[in-house]
């Protein structure tokens, strides 16, 4: 199943929220990653205690945004290069989010590459969101 990834802030427009750049090869890994992150008590808690939770805020179809844990585009942009950064020096407090990203990977490449390729892309959503003067934002996933 695919997915559309997407950056989203209040008041933002459908063009705004698809408009962006990053994600061009597949979205459906990250998609897989995030539905895990957050439902898996031991991903969702290395992601926290590597100060990586701004990449756990999310939103889709039917949530109203009074139910978004929001982020600002620099805390996710900040999370994604963290986060990079931890998984290229193999750190073991990474082990279950690789795991996590692994189980939704279709891509040819090692989930290693393939993570660190998506959290560029997430780098950019954020770097977008701010170049359109979003303050609060969050990644839209729509299946």
């Amino acid at each position: 199943m695919s997915a559309d990834i997407g950056v989203y802030w209040p008041g933002c427009t459908s063009e705004e929220e698809y408009g962006h750049y990053g994600f061009d090869n597949d979205t459906t890994s990250w998609a897989n990653w995030i539905v895990e992150a957050v439902s898996t008590e031991s991903v969702r808690s290395a992601v926290i205690e590597l100060g990586c939770e701004a990449l756990l805020s999310h939103t889709t179809e039917g949530v109203s945004d009074a139910d978004v844990e929001w982020t600002t585009p620099d805390a996710l942009v900040a999370a994604a290069r963290r986060m990079a950064a931890f998984i290229a020096n193999k750190d073991p407090r990474t082990r279950a989010i690789l795991a996590a990203y692994r189980k939704g990977v279709i891509g040819e490449d090692p989930p290693d590459v393939e993570i660190d390729r998506d959290l560029r892309d997430v780098m950019l959503l954020g770097k977008y969101a701010k170049e359109h003067g979003a303050r609060t934002m969050t990644i839209s996933v729509k299946w």
